[in-house]
């Protein structure tokens, strides 16, 4: 599904980044290298439960990414 490209105020993908790179600035302390980056972001999606009313606009039926 292709989200509003110039309007990230309407695109669910926004939250989710930011969330992510929120994250990862918690994190700043635990990872010195871009290999522990790339492993604290892949461990946080994992784990991510996302739900953005945003999706709402696009799905009748929204579901958990």
């Amino acid at each position: 599904m292709l989200f509003a490209p110039n309007a990230p105020e309407q695109n669910p993908l926004e939250d989710l980044w930011l969330k992510g790179k929120t994250y990862l600035r918690k994190q700043f302390a635990v990872n010195k290298t871009f290999a522990a980056v790339k492993q604290c972001f892949s461990t946080f999606l994992r784990s991510l439960s996302f739900d953005s009313i945003k999706c709402r606009w696009y799905w009748p039926d929204p579901q958990l990414i």
